[in-house]
């Protein structure tokens, strides 16, 4: 708007927006640097080892940002007996995967494809057939030996930690655990698989790797860690999009609530509880009435962010920090406040 139009409408010419007013003061939220995403990072961290006794120092990581910019990481960890395990985090928590298992749960696939993809034309080098068999051997273990037998085995053991409901069969449950959780940023489950696996060969030039490869090349000195420090692989995380992830946060939870009173009310009204009460779909007052069991207030909710700086999430909204979200806008001169 042009400063006659801001005059017209009672505000300030030199007024630039771009601010929220709480307790009379005027809030900015910070801009932050968070990696880039939907890029795979080679990464060399001695954190990585301190996970378990087989653990290595070596890493491939990935911050995936779906559509309305919420994001998740996943990493793969390379072990010293030349496996390679995947980690993600969900509410908090953090859970490693064999990637051999991830594979065989996103396509029907087979050995000799997965030996193949990862290779990519280079199964007579000594250190990457290797590493891929022995990734093929291990697996062994589980005895799972079909797509569908892998996501029952994902969906029995995830079940309890994604409160799904008991109307979902193992096999669904599994689905929602590949969508929610791993390589979020892709629509498919080939899109996942291929990220995961392949390796292009392109003329005249050297190998895109991808996930897999890129981590056992790291491992055997053919490719260089990357610097998560330099520009080109980091981005800006905007003040808007993180107010709409800690918004979209409270309303999942707050439908999470409801949904889970409405089962219960279910459940208890199948077993015949003196505590049922009958859920009639088609009354009007069942929605109000479970709505007012809840104290939700979102808007105090979103106002104690803007105005303390603190974050109070229950999945962290895969960033590093918890406060300091929020800084006082000063107006002790125009470039101080532009600044």
């Amino acid at each position: 708007m042009s400063p006659a139009e801001l005059i017209q409408h009672k505000e300030e010419s030199l007024e630039m927006g771009g601010y929220f007013i709480v307790n009379g003061n005027e809030k900015v939220i910070r801009l932050l640097i968070v990696p880039k995403r939907n890029h795979p990072l080679a990464l060399i961290r001695g954190s990585f080892a301190n996970r378990g006794s087989t653990y290595t120092q070596y890493g491939v990581q990935i911050r995936c940002a779906r559509r309305d910019q919420t994001s998740l990481s996943n990493v793969l960890h390379y072990l010293s007996d030349g496996n390679i395990m995947l980690r993600f985090s969900w509410r908090k928590s953090e859970y490693l995967l064999p990637v051999m298992m991830v594979l065989n749960a996103l396509v029907e696939t087979n050995d000799k494809t997965i030996f193949d993809g990862i290779t990519a034309g280079r199964g007579e080098e000594p250190f990457l057939a290797d590493r891929v068999e022995t990734l093929l051997r291990t697996y062994k273990s589980y005895h799972l030996y079909t797509r569908r037998e892998t996501l029952a085995y994902f969906g029995s053991k995830f079940r309890i930690v994604f409160d799904e409901s008991e109307d979902l069969t193992d096999e669904e449950v599994g689905e929602v655990v590949l969508h929610r959780v791993i390589l979020v940023h892709l629509p498919t489950n080939n899109d996942k698989f291929r990220l995961l696996m392949y390796s292009a060969r392109l003329v005249r030039f050297s190998d895109v790797r991808f996930m897999i490869r890129k981590l056992y090349a790291l491992v055997a000195g053919d490719c260089a860690p990357d610097n998560p420090d330099s520009s080109q692989h980091q981005e800006i995380l905007l003040g808007g999009f993180l107010y709409l992830q800690i918004l979209k946060e409270r309303l999942d939870d707050y439908l999470n609530g409801i949904r889970t009173q409405i089962q219960s009310d279910l459940r208890a009204e199948a077993e015949k509880l003196p505590r049922a009460k009958p859920v009639d779909f088609h009354d009007k007052r069942l929605f109000s009435q479970i709505i007012q069991r809840f104290h939700f207030d979102l808007g105090n909710k979103m106002t104690y962010f803007l105005a303390t700086g603190n974050l109070h999430s229950v999945s962290g909204l895969d960033l590093q920090q918890m406060t300091g979200y929020t800084i006082v806008a000063e107006k002790l001169n125009f470039l101080r406040y532009a600044s």
